[in-house]
């Protein structure tokens, strides 16, 4: 059912906008988690102690929906100028730019080479 859903919101013209946005957000997902982790965790203990505990899950719902409207403009005013997300960007350079691991010659065992030589004339055949 939410699959043939979202099928049909895909199809539609007018939404593009918003699978635009969703695309966007999984293209920085990494940077996406951390920022809502961060910013949800201070905004929490902010919220709990300002608020009233009657008006606390409210304020928190609605910060919520905010963070996460804030973080769809955020993801695509960002891919206007770049290729990844912050945090997705110090990932690959990170990853990419460490040098290869040096292969150590004890923990591979090889075979000996021979390295006796025959002598001529030996009689050996």
């Amino acid at each position: 059912m939410v699959i043939c859903c979202a099928m049909m919101v895909c199809r539609l013209k007018y939404m593009a906008w918003l699978i635009d946005s969703l695309k966007n957000i999984g293209r920085m997902s990494l940077t996406i988690y951390i920022t809502h982790i961060m910013v949800g965790k201070v905004t929490a203990e902010v919220l709990k102690a300002n608020c009233t505990p009657a008006h606390y899950p409210l304020a928190v719902t609605l910060f919520m929906v905010a963070l996460v409207i804030s973080l769809c403009f955020f993801c695509g005013f960002w891919f206007k100028c770049f290729k990844y997300g912050p945090l997705e960007w110090l990932m690959r350079k990170s990853s990419t730019s460490l040098p290869p691991r040096p292969i150590l010659s004890n923990s591979v065992s090889r075979p000996e080479k021979n390295t006796h030589k025959k002598e001529i004339g030996s009689g050996q055949v």
